[in-house]
């Protein structure tokens, strides 16, 4: 369980999230709104590598300051946008997940090896074990790198835009394994670009707009309220496959 409460936050003077609160407590809460409008800072701030400036933070009931960077590493993992290619094996990024477990001089033993190698199957990369990094493609390495937040294992995961800019193979993917985390009862945090996608995989939406969270609700009751349309300046058409599987349209005004 991870609880915001009353967050204000920005850079240089600019504020950026004001009177943020917000609590989840399993499932995958999907956050969208417009460019700017301060997904992204509300996760740093989660991750706690962005300090706020005023408000509360909570893990598991307990204040973020009663956590040492090792046991908070043991309780929630943090997948940003952007990231460096790192200089290593597919397998050898996959077991950094396991380094919030590792005495000194981090050698992993069989307990570990065997989670990192659970997580490869998992995504779909064992294959890839001994490939390097920088040679695969940006939906293989996302998959590692979901791979590797496996191998952490925390009740409480952050996602930065998961699915942007893979193909669609890749994306579904990317959703499928959100569903499988849920499914081991994490708690999942994911800013989603794909308004569509938010809405399929979410047990609960939070549309943000100007800093703020104005509407945290179950997708369909998010829709119902009319604050999409609003806050994105479209408006909502439902539709229905040939399977009778609803899905919307979004038209702009």
């Amino acid at each position: 369980m991870i609880e915001l409460g009353h967050i204000h936050a920005g850079y240089e003077g600019r504020p950026v999230l004001e009177d943020v609160t917000l609590r989840a407590d399993g499932g995958v809460t999907c956050i969208i709104g417009p460019n700017g409008c301060g997904k992204s800072t509300l996760l740093k701030v989660a991750a706690r590598l962005k300090k706020p400036e005023t408000g509360s933070l909570r893990l598991n009931g307990r204040p973020y300051s009663d956590f040492s960077p090792r046991e908070f590493a043991r309780q929630l993992s943090f997948l940003p946008q952007i990231r460096d290619t790192a200089a290593a094996t597919v397998y050898q990024m996959v077991m950094h997940g396991r380094f919030p477990y590792l005495g000194f001089p981090r050698r992993p033993g069989k307990g570990d090896r065997q989670i990192a190698w659970q997580a490869m199957v998992d995504t779909g990369v064992e294959a890839m074990a001994d490939k390097p990094l920088a040679a695969l493609s940006g939906g293989e390495r996302q998959k590692v790198y979901l791979a590797m937040m496996l191998a952490q294992d925390t009740p409480v995961v952050l996602l930065d835009e998961p699915a942007t800019y893979l193909d669609i193979r890749h994306q579904l993917e990317i959703l499928n394994l959100m569903g499988n985390m849920r499914q081991r009862g994490k708690t999942v945090l994911a800013v989603m670009h794909d308004l569509n996608q938010a809405l399929e995989i979410a047990d609960r939406v939070c549309l943000m707009d100007a800093g703020r969270i104005v509407a945290l609700d179950a997708p369909k009751a998010v829709i119902k309220s009319g604050e999409i349309d609003r806050v994105f300046g479209v408006r909502t058409r439902r539709m229905a496959d040939e399977a009778g599987r609803e899905y919307y349209r979004f038209v702009k005004e």
